[in-house]
């Protein structure tokens, strides 16, 4: 590998927005979910063996012979209140006057929304933890450059490049007290600064980096294994990274509450495979 491939992006910047009186404070997670920092080089998220996503027929048939019970992935301590409000809004936000734009971004967005929804269906349909199921997205495109963000949950939105060196992508949470999620801000950048060459993004980045950042905006923070999904570093250029068994666990525990009825948030915590009687495996064939 080249000195220049080798160079990674840290994925996001990691802060939560709480407080209330509606005076919140910044508050940086362990390089974890809602907002994801790449470091001074781009850090490979994910290195690409196998973890690919297909055309294929949906299932899961790429399992990954190794020590699960070592892969693990931190919650941050917060959950939407599906009980509540049962469909998650997300308002996608155009910026055609970027230099580099491309419609196909949107789409983009949208079919990363769609992944952790098939991904989420595969899973419960081998695994149990079928209250998985009523995690719904409700996907709107605002007009270009439309600032009016609404009641959405979600925002999405792109910048030329975000500010923090080696970011790929962002997302701030907002919680109340009780550890409910209020909203989110996802942004994603056009282009990248690999070695001080610009780099667009191109299709399966954005897909890939938005997989990590809707997973912060669920609760989730980063995996420890390079071959995740939700990993804190991401090689560009890569080829769409699948969901893992182990993300879905994480998204399983952090709304585990949907299996007794009523609201309550997860401890910020990190989980493993150990003990569930899964394998480390991919939720669909990416060979």
């Amino acid at each position: 590998m080249s000195e220049e491939k080798n160079e990674k992006f840290e994925k996001d910047t990691a802060g939560t927005l709480n407080g209330p009186d509606g005076k919140s404070s910044k508050t940086p997670s362990k390089g974890s979910a809602n907002k994801r920092i790449f470091g001074i080089f781009f850090t490979a998220i994910l290195l690409l063996s196998g973890t690919l996503f297909s055309t294929q027929p949906v299932q899961s048939l790429l399992h990954v012979n190794d020590a699960s019970n070592e892969r693990t992935i931190d919650l941050e301590g917060f959950a939407w209140d599906i009980t509540k409000n049962p469909v998650i809004t997300v308002l996608i936000i155009p910026n055609p006057d970027l230099p580099g734009w491309r419609n196909d971004y949107v789409e983009d967005v949208k079919q990363a929304f769609k992944d952790w929804t098939i991904c989420t269906a595969i899973f419960t349909a081998e695994h149990g933890y079928t209250y998985l199921n009523k995690i719904r997205f409700d996907i709107h495109v605002a007009e270009a450059n439309d600032t009016a963000n609404g009641n959405y949950n979600i925002t999405v939105k792109w910048v030329a490049r975000i500010d923090s060196r080696g970011a790929a992508g962002g997302t701030v949470v907002l919680s109340n007290p009780n550890g409910e999620i209020t909203k989110v801000s996802i942004t994603i950048p056009i282009t990248v600064d690999k070695n001080g060459q610009i780099i667009t993004l191109a299709d399966d980045d954005v897909r890939n980096i938005m997989a990590d950042e809707i997973g912060h905006s669920l609760g989730l923070g980063h995996s420890n294994y390079p071959e995740d999904a939700d990993y804190g570093f991401y090689d560009i250029p890569s080829k769409v990274i699948c969901h893992s068994s182990l993300d879905l666990i994480g998204l399983a525990t952090v709304y585990e509450y949907l299996g007794q009825g009523w609201f309550q948030p997860p401890a910020k915590s990190t989980v493993s495979l150990q003990g569930t009687g899964i394998t480390y495996h991919y939720m669909r064939n990416g060979m």
